[in-house]
């Protein structure tokens, strides 16, 4: 929780008090799957998940942090291209069927290449790889859709 100070007018003209309120920074946070900021010391495969129903997340192969990149905070999540990734046991909060969701974070890459950003292997799951033209959203058994028409810059 965010604490906000507005005014409030009582409905007296010429008076003005300031009345403290609680907002939520994200009115979203509560429906947060899954929340990785990246944060930790240089090298650290501790990767903690900061959503509201916590996730065991274990990094595979070279994945770890890395201070020498970051977007946020000083630190990032951190995959060399050979064998590096996360895993997270399979969770309801998953399911995402057929609603609307969303997927969001930043990504930096030295390569164009296709590879897969994030992934749900289950029945029903999804992929969401970027490739060379852009961003395709996988859903297993059902036609990509086109999600971003182009990469961003590598090295950016």
């Amino acid at each position: 929780m965010t604490l906000v100070w507005r005014p409030d007018y009582n409905g007296t003209p010429g008076k003005v008090t300031l009345k403290k309120e609680s907002v939520a920074a994200d009115p979203y946070y509560n429906n947060v799957s899954l929340l990785l900021h990246g944060d930790g010391a240089n090298g650290s495969t501790t990767i903690v998940d900061s959503s509201t129903s916590p996730k065991t997340v274990t990094a595979v192969g070279n994945a770890q942090i890395s201070t020498a990149q970051s977007k946020f905070g000083g630190a990032s999540l951190a995959f060399d291209g050979a064998g590096d990734y996360l895993t997270i046991p399979d969770d309801s909060s998953f399911d995402f069927g057929f609603n609307d969701f969303t997927i969001e974070g930043w990504i930096y890459t030295q390569k164009a290449d296709e590879y897969c950003v994030c992934a749900q292997s289950s029945i029903g799951g999804f992929m969401l790889v970027a490739y060379s033209g852009g961003f395709r959203f996988r859903r297993f058994g059902v036609a990509d859709v086109v999600v971003a028409s182009s990469l961003p810059e590598t090295n950016t």
